[in-house]
């Protein structure tokens, strides 16, 4: 595993240890919008790392995360769309977008 998902990672427990400190559900939104932000900052040092992609899973994981914290949405309930985003996230259609250059010498097989 990557140091900066390790990292990531840090983050995100971090954001429990305090959203189980505080009791307001108002705060804890706060608090999953910052984790939110904090790892944002720490892909775009990154210059290997999709951002776009990194970002798009970390943001459904922001927003049923806040879904749960409001009650709009149940533990269960929340769980499962979690377990769905990383089910896409593993077996999703992965085609790569840029297409690989034709060689340009036949020495080049």
């Amino acid at each position: 595993m990557d140091r900066v998902w390790l990292k990531l990672i840090g983050v995100m427990v971090f954001a429990s240890i305090i959203k189980y400190v505080v009791i307001s559900p108002l705060f804890w939104v706060a608090v999953d919008l910052g984790a939110l932000a904090a790892c944002y900052f720490l892909l775009r040092a990154i210059p290997y790392i999709n951002l776009r992609t990194s970002m798009l899973y970390l943001s459904g994981f922001t927003a049923i995360s806040i879904l749960v914290d409001l009650g709009i949405l149940g533990g269960l309930a929340g769980n499962i769309l979690s377990l769905l985003v990383i089910g896409w996230l593993l077996w999703r259609n992965n085609s790569p977008r840029i297409k690989k250059q034709p060689l340009r010498h036949k020495w080049h097989k």
